[in-house]
């Protein structure tokens, strides 16, 4: 019984089965074959194809050497370069210039376009309508022209090797040159005149304290007799309305805290609207600038003429020139003032500015300007305060800051009816005897300041003896003496 089921027939299923396994083996002998077969013919397709393009190249060049006129069958040969498809030669003819060319005479951008390199001697270039691999470019030695010479007006200098149809079989009558012809020496170029508009106009003249070109930076002089100067005032001085764009609220500061800000209040659309669009003055160099003070000292000559003889005449506060003409002039081209004197002018063709010092200050000028628009009244930027706080560390004067004002801005600058105190036998102010010196501590230290100004050259006392009156009375009456003397 035991030997029965030994040799009993297989059953169904497991005939099915081991059937199936034989199958897949083989169909995987099978796909294994085909890939095979299908690779060896791919490289053989490969090669067949190279060897093809390149016959076909030297048949369309015999036949169109064949079919063209004797003058296109005499290209230069240039030379000939070996690559993996077999030798071949570089030649240029002067009628084979058929490539596609915008109006300027250059190949077309659209027309080339490079795709990646598939060896690193080789370089794929594709143009409109085929595509052709072309060698790597000649040694040293093989002498290609430039497209821009007499000799090569068909070669486009950014390919390395000509167009297919460029391409000829060797002529026996020119034969490949064994090295490149000598370069013809040519005379050294001309230096061409400048005209441009820089080289053509005068040289320009910048205030004593700047410096050329741009008269943008301090002089060297004046940055070594003051060195508190870190550098020329550079940004606006008039606030307007480019000066504030992108801006959203104004600061400014008071010395001795002249880095904590002050607010004055936003950038709004009103303030705008009252604020000329540029610089309404101070966009050009005045040559001659007369500053003039408020001493009685004035009342002793009669500088009048001369006054208004000046580009820029910059009074200050409520001084007026009214019956004063003989002495102190008529003529009044800005006047620089506080807020309690910014309504205050003689003519409408004055140009008021006011000092920004505080809050009150902007909307006092937003308040003038809404009732009179058209009124000359500016204000100070304040950047322009910053940097006087910051250079002399205390509350400036006006008559200070219209000097420092007429420095960056004039090319002479006078100073007429400055520092003569009252003990010196003049009044402090020429039109109001009652007047007296708000500060007589602040007037000294500044006096100190406008002397070193006058003493290294770059402004001028129009009255005699000012220093001399300062430094005593003997030297004064000495100085007066000499003076009178001359006259």
């Amino acid at each position: 019984m035991h030997v029965a089921r030994r040799l009993r027939v297989p059953r169904e299923k497991d005939v099915l089965s081991r059937s199936f396994v034989v199958r897949f083996l083989l169909f995987l002998v099978f796909v294994g074959g085909v890939v095979s077969f299908l690779t060896h013919f791919n490289m053989s397709l490969s090669h067949s194809v190279g060897t093809d393009r390149d016959t076909r190249i030297q048949q369309y060049a015999v036949a169109q050497a064949v079919s063209q006129p004797a003058e296109y069958q005499q290209p230069e040969t240039v030379g000939i370069q070996k690559t993996e498809y077999g030798s071949i030669e570089y030649t240029y003819s002067p009628q084979a210039e058929d490539l596609d060319r915008d109006a300027s005479g250059e190949i077309a951008a659209e027309d080339l376009e490079e795709e990646p390199l598939k060896h690193k001697h080789h370089k794929r270039h594709r143009h409109k309508n085929h595509t052709t691999e072309l060698p790597s470019p000649p040694p040293p030695h093989i002498h290609v022209p430039h497209r821009y010479s007499h000799a090569n007006n068909g070669i486009h200098p950014l390919i390395h090797a000509p167009h297919p149809r460029h391409l000829h079989h060797p002529s026996p009558t020119y034969p490949p040159p064994s090295s490149p012809p000598p370069p013809s020496p040519s005379p050294p170029p001309k230096p061409r005149p400048d005209t441009s508009a820089r080289a053509l106009e005068p040289a320009r003249i910048c205030p004593p304290i700047l410096e050329d070109p741009d008269c943008t930076s301090l002089s060297h002089k004046f940055q070594a007799a003051f060195p508190q100067f870190t550098s020329a005032y550079t940004a606006p001085i008039t606030l307007s309305q480019n000066s504030v764009r992108g801006y959203r609220w104004l600061n400014t500061c008071l010395p001795p805290k002249h880095d904590k800000p002050i607010n004055l209040g936003p950038v709004t659309d009103k303030l705008l609207a009252i604020l000329p669009r540029n610089e309404p003055t101070f966009d050009h160099f005045f040559p001659k600038c007369a500053i003039i003070g408020s001493s009685g000292h004035m009342l002793n000559f009669e500088h009048g003429a001369d006054i208004d003889a000046h580009d820029l005449v910059l009074r200050f506060n409520s001084a007026p020139t009214k019956g004063f003409e003989k002495h102190v002039g008529a003529k009044t081209t800005h006047r620089l003032t506080n807020t309690r004197n910014f309504n205050y002018r003689e003519y409408k063709s004055e140009h008021v500015y006011v000092h920004m010092r505080n809050s009150g200050a902007l909307s006092a000028l937003k308040r003038a300007k809404a009732k009179l628009p058209a009124e000359r009244l500016y204000s100070l930027h304040p950047a322009w305060h910053r940097f006087m706080d910051r250079t002399y560390k205390y509350l400036t004067t006006s008559g200070l800051n219209g000097i420092i004002l007429a420095m960056h801005t004039c090319l002479e600058v006078k100073l007429y009816g400055f520092h003569v105190h009252p003990s010196m036998g003049a009044l402090y102010h020429y039109y109001n005897p009652d007047d007296v010196p708000a500060n007589e501590g602040r007037d000294d230290g500044e006096w100190e300041a406008v002397r070193e100004l006058v003493e290294h050259g770059f402004v001028s006392f129009a009255e005699p003896c000012i220093i001399e009156c300062h430094d005593g009375k003997d030297v004064c009456d000495a100085c007066v003496a000499e003076h009178n003397s001359k006259q």
